[in-house]
Order: C-alpha cells, then structure tokens, then sequence
C-alpha cells in the first residue's frame, strides 16, 4: 500500500501489526510495570468555551460535576471534559519509551511519507472506565499525527473506540475499535475530526495509546 497516496485521498490510514509482536508486547509491558505516580499527571478539563480553564478541586464536587458533564455530553451529543494521564517529566521512564517509539516510527515511515524526520509531543495516555477524549481537530500541530495503540484484548462494549469525521459531519463517522499493535496517521491538514468513545471496560482494562505528531 502507498501510504502517501491513501493519506491524500482519505485523509487517515491504519497500519495492521506495525511493529514485530515482541517489541510491541515490550512497550505494552514497560508502560504498564511504570507505577510511579510522579511519571503520571492527570487531566481534567470541563469543556468552557468562553475561558478553557481547567477545574480541580473537591474531589466530591469534582465528581459530581463529572457525572452531570457526562450525561450532558450524551444527552446533546456535545463535549464537556477530558480525562487522561500523560507525561511531563522530561527524564521518566514513560518519557523513554515515547522517545523510543518515536526514532522507531520515523525509521518506518521516512522512506513512505514526506516527514522530515521530526515529531512533536509525544505522549503515553491510558484511558480507564469512565475517560473519553473530546470532538477535536489536531491541524495546527503537524503533517501527521500518529496514535499507536497497545490496547490488548479489547473488545467493542469496553468502549473506548476512536471516531473519526472524515467527511467533516457530525453524523458521519468511520469508527475503529482499539487493535494491539496497530498505528494510525491523520493527515492534518485534511483535517480529520476526531474523538474517544467513553470508556466501558473492567477495571483491569486500559486504553493505552502512544501519540504525537509528525512534522
């Protein structure tokens, strides 16, 4: 397949089994042993068009405001905050494995797409039960934005399932169920909407994804 030439017409292309299983099953291992709570931070931003702030607090009140967000969300089909753990620490392990796959992912895709062998970001996000990321567009941040999955054993009613708009209408979308191993490129400029489904799964069940984006 000519990734470049699907890119230009379609705007988005996953790429099955992308790495060797070994080395995939090690990435998956080595985000999952990291337990430090220091190599983690948690976000959560209500969705405030006029200010974008970020609300933290009571944890009972936060919880609360959560809950009505998310069935505002549902009930008019409209975001309302976002959840997920990311990397700050510039010398973390999660910040290793990161740098890791992202020299391993230009290796593999220079010689197909016109990359100049840069990236940008470049984060490890787990989703669990109750997560969901917001209606966005990533245009302004690149070529390419990647999103590399290690989601194992996940099945459609664990939720989680990433929906893209490539006809840029809200009822219209092109959704794909977490695969272990597999990559995704959005073309940015296309530009691709996108969003998470709200995650379902059992407890012992994350959405690991590696993201970034490819200049």
């Amino acid at each position: 397949m000519d990734y470049f030439e699907h890119l230009e017409k379609h705007g988005y292309l996953q790429i099955p089994q992308f790495l060797p299983q070994h080395q995939a099953s090690a990435f998956r291992k080595s985000i999952i042993r990291t337990r430090n709570p220091q190599e983690w931070r948690q976000r959560i931003k209500p969705y405030s068009p006029l200010t974008g702030s970020n609300t933290f607090g009571n944890k009972r009140i936060k919880s609360r405001y959560s809950k009505a967000l998310h069935a505002k969300r549902d009930n008019r089909f409209s975001f309302s905050f976002k959840r997920s753990r990311y990397i700050e620490a510039p010398h973390s392990v999660l910040s290793g494995i990161a740098l890791e796959f992202r020299k391993t992912l230009i290796d593999k895709l220079s010689s197909s797409l016109p990359i100049n062998g840069l990236t940008k970001g470049g984060f490890i996000a787990s989703f669990n039960k109750g997560d969901f990321l917001t209606y966005h567009n990533d245009n302004v941040k690149g070529k390419y934005a990647f999103v590399y999955n290690l989601s194992q054993g996940w099945q459609p009613k664990f939720g989680g399932q990433l929906e893209l708009f490539p006809k840029k209408y809200r009822f219209y979308k092109k959704v794909l169920t977490p695969e272990f191993n597999s990559l995704l490129l959005l073309k940015l400029d296309y530009p691709m909407y996108h969003q998470v489904a709200m995650v379902a799964s059992p407890t012992h069940q994350q959405r690991i994804t590696i993201t970034g984006w490819l200049l």
